[in-house]
């Protein structure tokens, strides 16, 4: 969402709340590249099915020539509005046919899924695939933020922020959430709001956990951007993780290295390329 027609940073949300998804449509776009001797005319298709299985919008691009060995991107003409709430299935693929054989292929499918929600903004796959400490049993090592950036494009309150604690996280450590508004000119993201510590259970490990905010903190479309973190603190024996859910191609996820370890014991915020399961 947002690739297009917004001033967002373009992602793949995989949950979305309807408020944000109604102000900013789904766009489908891809990349084509002719591999074959023929002059290809391509255009691009969509399919989106609802949890019933049932056809809710289909879509098409214009038709684009590509030489051998060309490459270009291509958009669907219209957007998908969703009117419910639940999973959706995205099915994407090229269609060309030949200028001189006049022989017609298809590319293979790609699928996505997003599901539309009332309240629940993520980007995850909700299935962990890896994970990022957030500190570790070493006074030296130093404590950690992981964060993942968000579009808004409706106002909303944020209430809490939903992380998935990694297995070997050792009970009776300490997180905390933070909201950061994104610098427009570029720089560090600013500061908004701290929650209270959280203390990790056994419970905890492997499962979500809900880090709420002692008042809800606004959220405006004119800013646009925000930023989740959360965080740990440097302890001689304490260590706690976040789980990552897939590979962030289409994803701005960050770490910030609140103790300087990496640079001289100056803070710095660096960019990853997994996604944390931390939702708004």
């Amino acid at each position: 969402q947002g690739y297009q027609t917004s001033g967002g940073l373009g992602q793949d949300y995989t949950y979305s709340p309807l408020a944000q998804a109604t102000a900013n449509p789904y766009t489908f776009e891809c990349i084509l590249n002719n591999v074959g001797i023929d002059t290809q005319q391509t255009t691009f298709k969509v399919e989106v099915n609802d949890g019933q299985n049932s056809n809710v919008f289909s879509g098409s691009s214009n038709q684009l020539n590509l030489s051998y060995g060309q490459q270009d991107t291509i958009a669907v003409n219209s957007q998908f509005t969703p009117n419910n709430l639940g999973l959706y299935t995205i099915n994407m693929w090229g269609e060309s046919q030949g200028v001189t054989t006049g022989i017609t292929t298809s590319t293979d499918t790609t699928t996505k899924f997003s599901t539309v929600t009332n309240y629940v903004y993520g980007k995850d796959n909700n299935s962990p695939s890896g994970s990022w400490g957030l500190n570790r049993a070493n006074p030296q090592a130093g404590g950690f933020e992981v964060s993942s950036s968000y579009d808004i494009y409706s106002d909303v309150d944020l209430y809490s922020v939903d992380i998935h604690i990694a297995d070997w996280s050792v009970p009776g450590s300490n997180v905390y959430a933070v909201i950061y508004e994104e610098d427009i000119a570029g720089g560090d993201p600013f500061s908004i709001y701290y929650s209270n510590d959280y203390t990790i259970t056994q419970s905890d490990l492997g499962n979500w956990v809900n880090i709420p905010f002692d008042s809800p903190i606004f959220l405006s479309s004119g800013i646009q951007s925000y930023r989740i973190a959360v965080g740990a603190y440097a302890h001689p024996t304490d260590t706690v993780g976040i789980n990552v859910s897939g590979l962030g191609e289409f994803s701005s996820d960050g770490l910030l290295d609140n103790d300087g370890i990496f640079n001289n014991g100056q803070p710095q915020w660096y960019t990853i390329g997994d996604i944390p399961m931390l939702r708004m």
